[in-house]
Parts: structure tokens; sequence; C-alpha cells
């Protein structure tokens, strides 16, 4: 007769499984003991460095403004910045006016290339048949000048001015002062049937 004894499996050993592990509970921890202490965090210095941010971003004899200095330090300390953090929004700052800046500069060039070369249109149509004329008059004055004074004609394409009908008109009237024939210097007139006065003239520098 099968004798079915209760008392043997209660006191058989326990026996661990994939499911359900150790029948040994873990001991307890106190979590104040295991738990490593949060770092305390960085305050915000008195004041802030931001030379190395201009320096980077504008040359090394770049100099920061007292009161957008005062300004953005304020900001900060608001915000419980640290040095680096401090450091890192003033570089992004200045990133972007330097961009801001150079991207304005930049319109205004091309904008003013382009109203120099309008000026050589209007000259065109405002002198119509007379122009090749009028402007080997003025290249007469022009070539004048620029040996009294050397560098006229650079200033000249620089400025725009020679594209200017005032001041086309201007030099071609003061043609016979200098003593020459201005058909002389017809051949002189600089690209005359171009859009500009001068086929020297670099628009790339302006």
């Amino acid at each position: 007769m099968f004798d079915f004894d209760l008392q043997r499996f209660a006191e058989a050993p326990a026996v661990d499984t994939t499911l359900g592990g150790s029948e040994t509970a873990p001991a307890e921890t106190d979590p104040a003991q295991t738990t490593d202490p949060a770092p305390a965090a960085e305050a915000a210095p008195e004041t802030y460095d931001y030379s190395g941010a201009l320096h980077e971003i504008f040359g090394d004899n770049a100099e920061m403004d007292d009161n957008v200095s005062t300004q953005l330090t304020d900001l900060l300390h608001g915000l419980g910045a640290t040095q680096d953090q401090a450091a890192a929004a003033a570089r992004f700052g200045m990133t972007y006016a330097r961009d801001a800046a150079q991207a304005a500069a930049q319109q205004v060039q091309d904008d003013y290339v382009q109203e120099i070369k309008s000026w050589g249109d209007t000259a065109r149509q405002e002198l119509g048949g007379k122009f090749d004329e009028t402007v080997a008059a003025a290249c007469t004055t022009r070539n004048y000048l620029e040996q009294k004074v050397p560098g006229f004609t650079k200033m000249l394409n620089q400025t725009g001015a020679g594209n200017h009908v005032a001041m086309i008109k201007a030099m071609a009237l003061m043609a016979s002062l200098v003593g020459e024939d201005p058909g002389h210097n017809a051949g002189g007139a600089g690209g005359i049937g171009g859009g500009s006065l001068y086929d020297h003239t670099d628009f790339s520098k302006y």
C-alpha cells in the first residue's frame, strides 16, 4: 500500500527554478545606504568670463560692450547658469550676431552693385545717340586727371562714380579745358558697349 506522507513533502529541500528563482528572500537593504548621493549642483559664479567665446568668434582684439556684458550676466544669473553654460550661450549669441551682420552687409553690397550698374543703363538711356561721344570726351578728362592725380580712375571704379550720368556729363564738359581733342580718345572709352563705363571695373570689390 502506498503511504502518502505529507510531512515528507513539507520537509523537501527547495529547488531553484527558472521562473521561481531562489526561495530565499533577499536581505532588505536601506536605500539610503546603497544609493550614491547626488552630486551638489555647481553654483552660478558672481561674474562670467566671456573672453574665450569673444576671441573665438571676433578675434583676439575684440572687446564686449560693458552694457551688453551686464545684461547678459544678469540674464544668466537669473537662470543659475554655470560658467560653462554661460560661455556656450555667449558663443551661440555671438555667432548668430556675426552671421546676421555679415549677411546684412553682403545684401547692402549686392544692392549697391546693382545700383551702380543701373547708373550705367540710365546714362546710356539719357544720353542716347550722344552716349559714345560724351563718354569719349569724359575719358579725355579722366586720362588727364589720372596723370595729375594717380589713382583717380581707380576711385571712379571703386565708388561706381564713373557710371553716373552726372559725372560723365561733368567730365565731358571739362574736356575742352585740358586742351586735347576728345576724338583722339574715342577708343579709350573703356568698353562703352557694355553696361559699365570702364572695362576694368571690378564689381566684386564693392
